[in-house]
Formats: C-alpha cells, sequence, structure tokens
C-alpha cells in the first residue's frame, strides 16, 4: 500500500512544471504537421507517449501519429534490410522467436545484425531503430522523406510488408464473425444467444448494428463447421490456421472492427458470466501499433476528434453495447489491450474529459498506480466517478439509476486536485 506522503511526493513528479517533453510534442504549432515550414524527427522515445491537449489543430496532431504507427505496422523491418544485402545473408535466428533473423548489417556490413518485423538493433555499430529510421539513414533521407519514399514504396507493391497478411486476416475474421451472426440470427441453435439478448433488452437493432454473433454449445464440433465454411467461401487451411478464428465456450461474439470494415479479430461474452474471451493474437502480430492504442469502439479520424465534451471509460467491451443501447454514446472500452498510455492517447482524441470509474476503497491507489504515470502534463483533463460502494460496478449504477442517473453523475466528477485532498 503505498502511503499518502509517498503518493503526493510521487504526484508531484508526475505533475509538477518540471516535466522534460521529447523533442516531438505538441503546441500550437505541433511538429508533428508536416507543413513545408516544418521538419521532424522520428523520435528515440516512443511517439505513443504523447497525449494530445485539445489544441485548435489537435487533428493534424492525431492523423499524423497515427499514419506514422500505421506506416510502421504496414513495413517488414527485415524485408527492407534484406534489400541492401541480400536474403542469403539474413537467417533466421533460431535462439529467438520466428521472426528475427540475424546477419549482415546493411550500415556497417559486420555479422552483428538482428531484426524483426518492427526494428533492427546492431551490436558492432550500436545503432537501433525501426523501419523508417533505417531507410532515412541508408538513402540519406529526412525522416518526411522517408515515410512520404516507404508508403509509396508499399502502395506501388515493390515493397510487401505487413499489408497482404493484413488483408488476409481481415478478410478471414470478417467472414468468421459474419458467420458468428448468421448462427445468432437465423440458426435453431442460436436461440440461447437470442433468449440471452432479449434478457439482457438488447434490441434486434443493436445486434445488428453491432454486428454481434453466437457459438452455440459443443464448440468442437462448431469449430469443424466453421472451418467447413472458412473453406468453402476460399480461404486455404494454413491461412484460416495462422489467423488464429478459435471457438471458445458458449458466448455471444463481437466483433473488433474499424468503421471501414477491416475486421481484426471478436471477443466471446460468455453467457452467464463476466468471463470474455478475446482472439486479438493475430492483430497484435501484423500490427502492433494498431494494437496497443486501440479502444473500443474504433474512432473514425478525423470525424471524433474532440467529438465529446466527457468521455465515460467503461470496463469491458459489453459494458459499450449495453450503454449506448441506453443511448449513452460517449463511453469507451479501453483497459486491458497493450500499452495504457496509446490507448489513453487514443480516448483523450476523442474528449476533453475522460472519466474514470472507481471504487471507493481502490481510488487512491489505482489514480497513483496505473492511471497518473500516464498522464503527465494533462491531469487536468481527468475526472473519477467514485461507485457508490466496493460491491458496486457501473453496470449496477446503471441498473439502479438508469442512464440520465449515470449521466448526472457524469456531471461533476472529481478532479485529481480532489483526490489529493482526501
Amino acid at each position: 500500500m503505498v502511503s499518502r506522503r509517498t503518493f503526493f511526493k510521487n504526484i508531484m513528479g508526475c505533475l509538477g512544471a518540471g516535466i522534460v517533453w521529447p523533442a516531438i510534442g505538441y503546441g500550437e504549432t505541433p511538429v508533428w504537421n508536416l507543413g513545408e515550414t516544418q521538419e521532424f524527427q522520428v523520435p528515440a522515445i516512443p511517439i505513443h507517449d504523447k497525449i494530445p491537449p485539445p489544441f485548435s489543430n489537435a487533428t493534424a496532431g492525431v492523423l499524423t501519429i497515427e499514419a506514422i504507427e500505421d506506416l510502421l505496422d504496414d513495413l517488414d523491418c527485415i524485408e527492407l534490410a534484406a534489400r541492401y544485402v541480400g536474403t542469403k545473408h539474413l537467417e533466421r535466428n533460431k535462439d529467438k522467436y520466428k521472426y528475427e533473423k540475424h546477419g549482415r548489417c546493411p550500415l556497417c556490413r559486420c555479422d552483428e545484425f538482428s531484426v524483426t518485423r518492427q526494428k533492427f538493433e546492431c551490436e558492432q555499430c550500436y545503432r537501433e531503430g525501426n523501419a523508417i529510421t533505417l531507410f532515412a539513414i541508408l538513402e540519406g533521407l529526412t525522416c518526411r522523406e522517408a515515410c512520404g519514399t516507404l508508403r509509396g514504396l508499399l502502395d506501388a507493391g515493390e515493397l510487401r510488408g505487413n499489408k497482404a497478411q493484413q488483408v488476409l486476416l481481415w478478410k478471414i475474421m470478417g467472414e468468421a464473425t459474419a458467420f458468428f451472426h448468421d448462427v445468432l440470427c437465423h440458426w435453431p441453435e442460436g436461440q440461447p444467444g437470442r433468449d440471452w439478448l432479449a434478457q439482457q433488452h438488447i434490441s434486434q437493432e443493436t445486434r445488428d448494428m453491432w454486428f454481434l454473433g453466437y457459438i452455440p454449445p459443443h464448440h468442437s464440433e462448431f469449430e469443424t463447421e466453421l472451418n467447413a465454411h472458412l473453406v468453402g467461401q476460399g480461404f486455404q487451411t494454413p491461412d484460416i490456421k495462422d489467423a488464429r478464428v478459435g471457438v471458445p465456450a458458449e458466448g455471444v461474439t463481437l466483433p473488433i472492427q474499424e468503421a471501414n470494415g477491416k475486421c481484426w479479430g471478436y471477443v466471446n461474452h460468455h453467457l452467464n458470466t463476466t468471463t470474455e474471451s478475446i482472439y486479438l493474437r493475430r492483430m497484435e502480430d501484423l500490427s502492433e501499433n494498431r494494437f496497443a492504442r486501440r479502444i473500443f469502439p474504433f474512432p473514425t479520424w478525423p470525424r471524433d476528434v474532440l467529438r465529446y465534451e466527457t468521455v465515460l471509460a467503461v470496463e469491458s467491451e459489453w459494458d459499450v453495447i449495453v450503454l449506448c443501447q441506453a443511448g449513452l454514446h460517449n463511453v469507451v472500452y479501453m483497459g486491458g489491450w497493450g500499452d495504457r498510455k496509446r490507448s489513453l492517447r487514443t480516448a483523450l482524441g476523442l474528449t476533453s474529459c475522460l472519466i474514470i470509474p472507481v471504487r471507493p476503497s481502490y481510488l487512491f491507489g489505482r489514480v497513483f498506480d496505473e492511471i497518473l504515470p500516464g498522464m503527465a502534463g494533462y491531469h487536468d483533463r481527468l475526472g473519477f466517478l467514485v461507485l457508490p460502494d466496493d460491491e458496486q460496478d457501473l453496470l449496477d449504477v446503471f441498473r439502479a439509476e438508469g442512464a440520465d442517473g449515470l449521466q448526472a453523475r457524469m456531471i461533476n466528477p472529481l478532479t485529481v486536485a480532489q483526490v489529493l485532498s482526501m
């Protein structure tokens, strides 16, 4: 248990005026704005450490950061290195996981070079970085020029990158979740799922809007049917296996997909329990940055930049569905996936005030241990909704007080200063 004195001392370190940011930062003229008058450098400190404040051109900041992250996800640093030294000089490192290779350094020509899809490192010349920095050094380009050239090479097909595998994953997962949705809506075996949704007061309109599905019991037999369906749609068995389309226990499925239809996986909410199974591991392999920064539901930029006055962070994807059914659309789920700083950055792109529900006895520890370390300099954009007692969660409050009661609690959330004074 952190003492109040230690807590206060560390909070001052997080929130004090002496914060030193990396060279890449935000301001009225952000360095992420790729105008003709300003240059940027890909920083040594990860760009996901930056959280956009609500300045007038926040759109440029959010869009440019994510464009760079998307480019890094779409590139394959192994492929890029092999472009300069040849594939025969990069061999799989058998002591490491399967995506790492070891061999000749394209920078100093020694044989102490290690590279994965995301990054490289040389033990001889001590250089390290990602695909953008490697290409910029080798071609003598600025980072801005390197980003533009690499995107052009991907779009022209001169670099394969990870895009083909990403597209295949979207198609397989999209077809699988469509199969689950058809089971829920039309199969006799989907009746338990339909009954359960009716008990939860989830309408057919909400069911179809979120493309909910159902996995019946006896999932081993169902998995055989699913695989046969996917093969019938033209997918190869090794690709289906590689996509990791698992079939968990009986439950309602929720696709994890973007507004443009790119489906990365799904979550299975087990019936009559609070247990959920998450099928997103292949997304993490093929799109590390998108995986780490994502929230549910996916925002659509620039439409959603600072769209809401406040946003409520809920405890699960299912909470989002239930509260949206009641007309509360300014809710997101941002826990449990990857780097909390990146999901915080995404959520704060939606609003000027992010509200975190906390149980009374957890307030002190959770604020210090989980939230404020990632919010240095932006504590004024954070509020806390204290639940009535430790035995109730957010949905318990919603069921007891309704949507109007929950919205009333969101009007005056506790500030960090008020938490510190408690």
